[in-house]
């Protein structure tokens, strides 16, 4: 119930209030408003807020005081750094980041949720509803075996944004981008190609430097997807249907331009493993059509 729910902010209490009022929340915090004139260092004069414990501590007393609620049984909602790095050092039991960004399938978002899980987050939801909805339909939301749950979800999540970020650096032509979703050797498995889908090893930058070949020769090209990026049920592969439309308008590798339309599409499977706390693409299996351009290679 509202006796359990506090709200901790680094905001001044004006602020606050005036956004819980707007939000009509006013009697959704039974368990204490802890803000920043609560948290003043009488030595300095200044206030004593996140990422340091002191505004989380405060709260988690007026919790227990309000609910008998021990800081190992809170669950903590943040969108921040210094918000999950708070209530890390202040001891709350389990900690739920929130992205709450327009796309939370772009690289801003990947970095941002690396970043709280690196701070101490427990998961990352794509929103603060999503977090709170969690919440309300698991009534141990503290339990090792829910957040072992939840981590297991938050990896595939992971999985599925690295690549999505991978075809984003395709769309913005950024090789720094597509390089940094690959482990630095990659099985590359072109089962329409010559190769017959005999497997080769490639670095990451071989891989950047291998589409930047072809979008040299198609510089308008676009990348859509018909469906994915998703885990399979076993949380393997990260398999996408996707398609290209562009121009064949620029030179490259030699041959000049056709100007034709390019008109492909493909499926294409990701394998990715976790390598210096990052997941990476190891292995890409593609069948796909080939680009005029690709055919007088």
């Amino acid at each position: 119930g509202s006796k359990c729910i506090g709200l901790c902010t680094s905001n001044l209490g004006s602020i606050a209030a005036a956004t819980v009022d707007a939000g009509g929340l006013g009697d959704s915090f039974a368990g204490g408003r802890t803000v920043q004139e609560d948290v003043i260092d009488e030595t300095t004069g200044l206030p004593q807020i996140k990422p340091l414990p002191n505004l989380y501590l405060l709260a988690l007393e007026k919790l227990n005081n309000c609910s008998n609620l021990p800081s190992r049984d809170v669950a903590a909602v943040e969108d921040s750094v210094v918000g999950v790095t708070a209530a890390k050092a202040a001891g709350v039991g389990t900690i739920l980041g929130v992205l709450n960004r327009k796309d939370n399938s772009t690289s801003d978002a990947t970095e941002a949720r690396e970043a709280l899980l690196a701070a101490g987050a427990d998961i990352v939801f794509d929103t603060t509803v999503a977090a709170i909805d969690y919440c309300m339909t698991n009534s141990d939301v503290t339990n090792q075996t829910t957040i072992s749950a939840m981590d297991e979800d938050s990896i595939l999540r992971e999985k599925e944004s690295v690549v999505r970020r991978y075809f984003q650096g395709v769309n913005e032509k950024d090789p720094e981008m597509m390089a940094s979703c690959f482990a630095p050797e990659v099985q590359l498995c072109d089962m329409c190609g010559p190769s017959r889908g005999q497997p080769r090893v490639a670095s990451s930058t071989d891989m950047a430097d291998r589409c930047m070949e072809f979008l040299a020769a198609h510089p308008d090209c676009v990348v859509q997807f018909e469906h994915g990026p998703v885990c399979d049920r076993e949380g393997k592969w990260v398999w996408c249907h996707w398609f290209e439309k562009g121009t064949w308008s620029g030179e490259s590798r030699g041959i000049p331009p056709k100007h034709t339309k390019l008109d492909v599409g493909g499926h294409t499977r990701f394998m990715l493993e976790k390598q210096h706390g990052k997941q990476k693409i190891v292995k890409q299996v593609v069948f796909r059509t080939f680009s005029e351009w690709e055919l007088s290679l």
